[in-house]
């Protein structure tokens, strides 16, 4: 039990981080960068507080693709070296059109993020305090059109802080900015827009770099090579002198042991095969070493052949620039004298200003302005007038139309009951009947009816109808052959076949009848329909107006509804975007009309509307993927952040083509720096990023010498294709 009671649960303190601490805050460094709606990424954020910016992933999620984007390109912005390899087809179209909407615009930002060196303010940052945590980001805007020529447009810019979460990329409800708003964004964080890529360059290189830059330029192109060993080939060396002089540099800075060490060493192990083997090895790997410094020291070379040419060209400016300040000195006296001039010229535009407003106001005050007002507005008034009188035309047009349908229809069915009587009027005839004047007992007439001029036109509802019948004649004509009917049938009586007779005496009464109410329902449904006409007419007007003014109410809060969005086209027809003023215009227009239009305006929005949800919908849905990833990489962190509280230190980095590969056999376990090269931090900072872009801190070790993948010799390479 008391064993158990003395166990220490406490955790190791956490090794001491290797390398030069105060060298690596003592410059600017890399802590992130970041791409935003570019190839198939939504907004991806890479942290990289140590320094490096280490990409882990499934072959296909965009590993290199993100790297490609990012660096060197964003040293030099040279979009026609994208591509790490000859077989990638990497540029910026494909960058932006991958994962694009199928029609419309794209907007798509890059960016690095660099710490300011400890106890420097931040960029921007008035009376040297700190801002954004003393981070700035260097970053472009990709404006993507596929109309246009070229169909990617790059503007560079600069900000204080982290893009995404410093600035925002985007407007408040999600939508993307346009180059206005970008630009008022920028300037209010107090960054700057670049008008030219090489002033991005040019700033880039003297803030971060401090350098110029066609430095900064060929550190790109240096990067590009190591990355791509296919492009070594285009790789100089410098003259053998210097080239000699740079190659020893180099060797002093980087370890050694003294021959007698050597020598005492391999005594002592002599006995053994295995240690004699292993030191083979190691002197070959010192030979390696010394070729590879030779190979390298031509850059070094180039470089401070460049630097000098730079401080003289800086110091051939400076001196041209003080002349110029003496100029502009004179030209300063000289704007003062023009100002002072221009003070009085101001003084007595002012007075004639004040004149010209009093001017003003009395034409104001006169009876003919007021009198052009109220001309305007009687001007306004006809025109509405006028409109409405159009609207009232048609409405009377349409009416008088239906009245003579109406009345030649009613004619019409008075004429086939007319001829229908005077067929009765015909067989009672033949069956001994006194002959009859139907013309005194049913007939129509023909009337003319008013006729209503507007304007040049004429409202004409065609001639009415006037309809005469006498009842009592109607109903004595059907008694009497009522009464002829009843004789027949006593008649009938005496002999059957008389008894027949009788048939269409009884048709005939019962068509007499029937043609009475015919005539009587034809001319009652005419009235009421006239009626029923109008009502529906004065309904659906009111109708019209109640729902157009609804629709009023309902658009201003509906802008995405009615075509006005970021979102892509709808494919098929184009959109028709239509606002309140095109709802006003429809207040005199026909019932009909004001249908057909609002028919099509809500088909319209209901297509937009399951557009646009299909579209959050599928958001959505990546949004979800995204999350599962990060929880993915989260969880890989902490298993990482695991292993360095147990002391162990993070693989060197390799490119991706060098391979995976073990730390404990690798170049970049053998090498430091010496120590009388401490202060040349800038020099050590590339050398040390185009050895860890090319792979070689990570080259493995072996008997033929140090090569980053199986069977090919890098460093063997790399000598060939440099001499």
């Amino acid at each position: 039990m008391s064993d158990i009671l003395d166990l220490d649960f406490a955790q190791p303190p956490a090794p001491a981080p290797s390398g030069d601490t105060g060298r690596f805050g003592g410059r600017w460094r890399l802590v992130g960068a970041g791409l935003s709606n570019v190839w198939r990424y939504g907004d991806l954020d890479l942290p990289a507080a140590s320094g490096r910016l280490l990409l882990r992933g499934p072959n296909g999620t965009g590993k290199t693709t993100a790297l490609e984007a990012l660096w060197p390109y964003l040293l030099d912005l040279n979009g026609a070296k994208l591509a790490a390899g000859k077989a990638r087809p990497t540029t910026l179209k494909l960058l932006m059109s991958e994962g694009a909407p199928a029609k419309g615009r794209r907007y798509g930002y890059l960016w690095l993020t660099f710490a300011a060196p400890a106890g420097e303010p931040a960029p921007n940052a008035p009376d040297g305090t700190a801002a954004n945590g003393n981070v700035v980001s260097f970053g472009v805007r990709l404006q993507y059109s596929p109309s246009s020529t070229p169909a990617v447009s790059v503007v560079p810019f600069t900000v204080p802080g982290r893009p995404l979460k410093d600035l925002a990329l985007r407007g408040a409800n999600g939508s993307a900015l346009e180059h206005e708003e970008f630009s008022a964004h920028i300037e209010a964080a107090g960054g700057r827009v670049f008008a030219e890529p090489e002033e991005y360059v040019e700033d880039l290189a003297t803030r971060i770099w401090s350098t110029t830059s066609a430095e900064l330029r060929l550190l790109a192109a240096r990067l590009r090579e190591v990355r791509n060993p296919t492009l070594l080939g285009d790789v100089s060396p410098a003259a053998a002198a210097a080239a000699a002089a740079a190659a020893d540099a180099l060797r002093q800075s980087l370890p050694g042991v003294a021959e007698d060490v050597l020598t005492a060493t391999a005594e002592a192990l002599a006995e053994s095969d295995t240690t004699r083997e292993a030191f083979e090895r190691d002197e070959h790997a010192a030979t390696l070493l010394e070729e590879f410094a030779r190979v390298w020291t031509g850059h070094v070379v180039d470089v401070t052949r460049a630097a000098h040419a730079a401080a003289r060209h800086a110091h051939d400016d400076a001196s041209t620039r003080r002349r110029r300040v003496q100029q502009c000195i004179g030209l300063l006296e000289t704007a003062k004298a023009d100002a002072d001039q221009a003070g009085g010229d101001v003084q007595r535009f002012e007075e004639a200003h004040q004149e010209a407003q009093a001017a003003a106001r009395a034409i104001e005050t006169s009876d003919a302005y007021r009198s052009h007002g109220r001309v305007m507005d009687l001007r306004k008034r006809l025109r509405a007038e006028q409109h409405a009188a159009v609207s009232s035309y048609d409405s009377l047009h349409a009416a008088a139309q239906q009245a003579r349908t109406q009345t030649k229809t009613g004619r019409d069915a008075l004429d086939d009951i007319i001829g229908d009587l005077e067929e009765r009027v015909a067989g009672a005839e033949a069956a001994g009947a006194q002959p009859v004047a139907l013309e005194t007992l049913l007939a129509h007439h023909p009337r003319a009816r008013v006729t209503r001029p507007v304007a040049d036109r004429v409202a004409d509802p065609g001639p009415g109808m006037t309809l005469t019948h006498d009842r009592e004649g109607l109903e004595q004509l059907a008694a009497e052959w009522t009464a002829r009917a009843r004789n027949h049938c006593s008649a009938a009586d005496k002999a059957a076949l008389i008894l027949r007779d009788h048939d269409p005496v009884a048709a005939a009464q019962e068509t007499a009848a029937t043609a009475h109410h015919t005539a009587a329902r034809a001319e009652s449904a005419y009235d009421e329909t006239s009626q029923a006409h109008d009502r529906a007419t004065a309904a659906a007007r009111t109708a019209a107006r109640q729902v157009l003014a609804e629709v009023a109410q309902w658009a201003p809060g509906h802008s995405a509804l009615r075509g006005l969005h970021d979102e892509a086209a709808l494919d098929g027809d184009e959109l028709t975007v239509w606002d309140t003023n095109d709802v006003d215009a429809l207040t005199h227009a026909e019932p009909a009309a004001v249908r057909d239009q609002l028919d099509a305006w809500a088909d319209q929005a209901l297509r937009i509307g399951e557009t646009l949800a299909a579209g959050h919908e599928s958001t959505a849905h990546q949004h979800l993927a995204t999350a599962a990833s990060l929880d993915a990489t989260a969880a890989q962190h902490r298993l990482e952040a695991r292993h360095l509280r147990s002391g162990r230190l993070l693989p060197l980095p390799r490119p991706a083509w060098a391979g995976p590969g073990e730390d404990d056999t690798a170049l970049g376990a053998l090498l430091e720096w010496h120590s009388a090269l401490h202060g040349a931090d800038d020099r050590k900072a590339l050398l040390e990023l185009a050895l860890a872009s090319a792979g070689i801190l990570g080259a493995h070790l072996h008997e033929g010498g140090a090569t980053p993948t199986p069977g090919t010799s890098a460093l063997r390479d790399l000598s060939t294709s440099t001499t």
